[in-house]
């Protein structure tokens, strides 16, 4: 439970972190709306996250479901760190001059299937956690909101 723990923390920092990012740039309007859709989706991973963190921490998991769910959660985790890179490479900072500006737009240009699918695949590792692995961590609503934004 320790490990997996550990991991769910470290996947709501990149999510913090690349949300930030995003939250940060003065020119959101320049990047693709592919990169706008997924910052408005972080949220619903880190509430998620955050949810199965706290029932994990309570023991109201069960132990043989951590083995299923590790895998899982190690996924989330790889995709969530190409998604913050991904951030990072291509969102100008605050202070950039309008060259470096000019060539973070033109580095987007083919990002936006690359941070759909990372997207798609961090909120299908999602469904599979609140639902295949009966963590019973999302209400209804919750559930059906992660199939949604799939």
């Amino acid at each position: 439970a320790v490990a997996i723990l550990g991991v769910i923390s470290s996947i709501i920092s990149i999510v913090d972190a690349t949300k930030q990012v995003y939250d940060a740039t003065t020119s959101a309007e320049g990047l693709p709306e592919a990169f706008r859709e997924v910052a408005g989706r972080l949220p619903i991973i880190t509430k998620i996250l955050s949810i199965a963190e706290r029932y994990i921490k309570e023991g109201r998991v069960s132990a043989d479901i951590y083995e299923g769910v590790k895998e899982v959660i190690q996924a989330c985790q790889d995709k969530a760190t190409k998604l913050e890179v991904l951030f990072r490479k291509v969102i100008p900072g605050e202070n950039a001059s309008r060259r470096e500006r000019y060539i973070a737009a033109v580095k987007t240009l083919g990002k936006e299937n690359i941070v759909e699918r990372l997207m798609k695949g961090m909120l299908e590792d999602l469904h599979l956690l609140v639902g295949e692995h009966n963590m019973r961590i999302a209400t209804k609503d919750e559930v059906e909101q992660i199939a949604k934004a799939i």
